[in-house]
């Protein structure tokens, strides 16, 4: 299979909520009609409504953490230590997200 990259560029920022746009947004994916993704330095992945960039709903995966037996908080030992990044596996409709996976619906 060949890839070929796209270049997307916006205009104005990307997404935002009730208390205005939205920052650090990365690791973009589509599925189903709506962009999921990481906040940057926090454990959350946000779902954006493309056509219009409002936050419709986010997803904390914070809970990951003790559901891998995880006893203590990553981020004392480095800010970066997250649930950062995702990936989508649509035959499964599988988000992967760090190492630990979660259900979609």
């Amino acid at each position: 299979m060949l890839l070929t990259p796209i270049l997307l560029l916006f205009k104005k920022p990307l997404a935002y909520n009730n208390y205005g746009y939205v920052s650090d947004i990365n690791e973009l994916e589509y599925v189903d009609g709506k962009i999921y993704a990481n906040l940057y330095g926090q454990n959350e992945v946000v779902v954006i409504e493309p056509t219009t960039g409002q936050i419709v709903n986010s997803i904390n995966f914070s809970n990951l953490l003790a559901q891998a037996n995880v006893k203590y908080n990553p981020t004392t030992i480095d800010i970066g230590y997250v649930l950062n990044g995702i990936a989508y596996q649509p035959k499964s409709k599988t988000f992967f997200n760090w190492e630990m996976l979660a259900r979609n619906g």
